[in-house]
């Protein structure tokens, strides 16, 4: 689907590997082609957690209560006081944190539905809001410890099976998850 100025609203590409960290270059370069080559992608994750087993077939049913609501407020939150301690928070222009109804380890074999969500984190560098690049961890913006202590503290949050990194530019994503 395409909205007036050209974005487009379509698939998420979480990308798994075994090697911690991953090498991020690597992950930018692959942010930038896949969407490129496949039309029907327009945003490229990277899932924390090791490599992810099996397609994801179904999503958690989710809807605006206040118990969602509330893990959603606790992870921002989470990541905003990490973000701000380690003095990064200057260096990134905005940082959205996403709740998707998905959980990435499910057992296919398991027909009850689940009951676990996914964390998208998308700290962003942009001077205008019209073009932009996500901070890349291991970078001056966003170093890998400062990355790792948020990941650490998200997946303490209750319901949460996996934490995922943004790396898509701007465009074809928007800035914030819509």
């Amino acid at each position: 689907m395409c909205a007036g100025d050209a974005r487009t609203y379509s698939y998420v590409v979480a990308l798994s590997t075994e090697r911690y960290p991953p090498d991020w270059q690597d992950m930018q370069y692959l942010a930038r082609i896949i969407p490129r080559v496949c039309h029907n992608v327009n945003r490229v994750c990277y899932a924390f957690g090791g490599i992810i087993k099996e397609q994801v077939t179904d999503i958690t049913p989710t809807f605006l209560t206040q118990h969602v609501v509330s893990t959603l407020r606790q992870a921002d939150d989470l990541a905003t006081q990490v973000l701000t301690s380690s003095g990064c928070a200057g260096r990134i222009a905005q940082m959205p944190v996403v709740l998707l109804p998905v959980h990435l380890d499910r057992d296919a074999a398991l027909r009850a539905p689940s009951c676990q969500r996914s964390l998208v984190l998308r700290p962003f560098l942009t001077g205008d809001f019209m073009t932009g690049v996500a901070a890349l961890p291991g970078s001056d913006a966003m170093p890998q410890d400062v990355v790792d202590r948020m990941r650490k503290e998200l997946m303490s949050v209750p319901g949460i099976s996996r934490v995922l990194y943004d790396l898509t530019p701007k465009p074809p994503a928007t800035t914030e998850w819509e």
